[in-house]
């Protein structure tokens, strides 16, 4: 097997990713680790003995090399857990202290990552990739669009494949990250200019308040002149998060949070709202503007 670096004291995970992975497959740490997603120093961490498979890790695991993830997860005893956490919460507690000193801001790429790599906050999936200077590029996971076909409604969804969106059609879409956002963190939605440019205006809610837990739902419309598809992992929404030097008395509470679907009562809503044509598209969505405010 081709050798990186592999030190320190070697738990039950470790010993079961070097020997039933790493030399099975005759792969590197750093090969495992892009496989997988995550960085290589997540991989030389449970080598090491210094971190546990985390839920998104063991999902991935099973992914790629079968085994259920409870079984990867079962990999960890109680001591490498406790360990695991007690490091996660001093990792937590040193960059706070370090962003208390510096003041409330806008976080940048770097710390965003530094934020997520010490579970501050939550981004279920997430990748490096969709870091932006001071943003996260939100993705598109399931969509909701209901069109006429032969005077007949017709309800379409990404889980058969693409889907397109008409001139002055509106959709409605789910993220494909889940957020965890802390109470000294809020965050901010903006619109995609990729999106812009080809004429889909994107409603939706302005922030996402310290406290937040579940996914994001917003309405695409498009006000161009020609079709538009959208897959899964389109990009729809960039994310800017913001360190609160002083924190909320309320953290969010509201009807989203933790919410993974649209409920019937919504989805019959976007139905009775389908756009027959350009001329009542407007009509269409200043309701469904108002169907977000009454959800936030």
């Amino acid at each position: 097997m081709r050798q990186d670096s592999i030190s320190g004291h070697s738990t039950k995970a470790g010993q079961f990713i070097k020997k039933e992975i790493l030399e099975t497959e005759n792969i590197t740490v750093t090969e495992l680790a892009n496989r997988l997603g995550v960085v290589r120093q997540t991989i030389s961490g449970i080598l090491n003995g210094r971190r546990e498979i985390s839920a998104d890790l063991a999902f991935a695991l099973a992914d790629k090399f079968g085994r259920s993830p409870s079984f990867y997860k079962g990999l960890n005893n109680h001591e490498e857990a406790t360990a695991a956490k007690t490091t996660q919460t001093q990792s937590i507690r040193l960059l706070l202290d370090l962003w208390r000193s510096l003041g409330s801001r806008i976080l940048t790429d770097g710390e965003i990552k530094d934020a997520w790599d010490c579970h501050l906050i939550g981004i279920k999936p997430f990748s490096k990739n969709h870091l932006q200077g001071v943003t996260y590029d939100l993705r598109i996971f399931d969509v909701l669009v209901t069109k006429i076909i032969d005077e007949n409604e017709h309800n379409e969804d990404l889980a058969n494949g693409n889907v397109v969106i008409e001139p002055g059609q509106i959709a409605t879409v789910k993220s494909m990250e889940n957020l965890t956002i802390p109470s000294c963190i809020c965050g901010q939605l903006g619109e995609m200019t990729d999106l812009v440019k080809k004429g889909i205006q994107v409603i939706h809610g302005i922030g996402v308040d310290p406290g937040y837990r579940g996914w994001i739902y917003a309405m695409l419309k498009n006000i161009g002149n020609r079709n538009f598809i959208i897959s899964r992992e389109t990009p729809f929404l960039s994310l800017k998060l913001t360190f609160l030097l002083t924190e909320p008395l309320k953290l969010y509470d509201g009807v989203n949070q933790n919410r993974d679907r649209f409920s019937e009562n919504e989805k019959e809503t976007i139905r009775s709202k389908v756009t027959h044509s350009k001329e009542n598209a407007l009509d269409a969505i200043d309701t469904l503007k108002n169907w977000i405010e009454n959800s936030s």
